[in-house]
């Protein structure tokens, strides 16, 4: 929908400035792009409702390329939350023990930061000096297709770790 806004028109911009106008006319019928903008907005948001995300510019539906990928972040949220338990519980006790001293601030102040700054520069932060600097991990976590993420747990590293160093700040 978003795409009427823009400047062009959305099938010649697919299509190449080769494209003939009887090509762009064959890729806007398909597209579904004669019809009125408020009548495509109402047949996307009736096949939302019924489990249909469309499709996406590769022609492939949008449901199973969504579908493929949950696994992955299941398994990333899991390992998150295995950790965030025990990590925020022993956070908060040992910075309870020590309420109003300096440990109490500086935990504090470094928790009040990581809510301040966004989790975008955290991970980016996180992979510049764990993976760029220092080498200790891949920078990018890319699970080859058909494997577990479970199967490479280098990749699983960072991911998890710029979510707990997020996620301890609100647990």
């Amino acid at each position: 929908m978003g795409v009427d806004l823009l400047p062009g028109d959305p099938a010649t911009a697919r299509l190449g400035p080769g494209s003939t106008p009887e090509q762009a006319e064959q890729a806007r019928e398909r597209l579904g792009l004669e019809q009125p903008l408020g009548q495509r907005y109402l047949e996307w948001a009736g096949g939302l409702l019924h489990g249909d995300l469309g499709t996406s510019a590769g022609g492939a539906p949008v449901t199973e390329l969504l579908a493929g990928r949950l696994g992955n972040t299941a398994v990333v949220a899991g390992l998150t939350v295995l950790f965030l338990v025990p990590g925020s519980l022993a956070l908060g006790v040992a910075l309870g023990r020590r309420a109003g001293g300096r440990v109490d601030g500086a935990g504090s102040a470094a928790l009040l930061l990581t809510v301040a700054v966004p989790e975008f520069v955290v991970a980016s932060v996180l992979a510049l000096v764990v993976a760029g600097q220092l080498g200790w991990l891949p920078a990018a976590s890319l699970v080859p297709a058909g494997e577990h993420p479970l199967a490479h747990p280098e990749v699983l590293v960072l991911p998890v770790l710029s979510l707990l160093v997020v996620s301890l700040a609100y647990a």
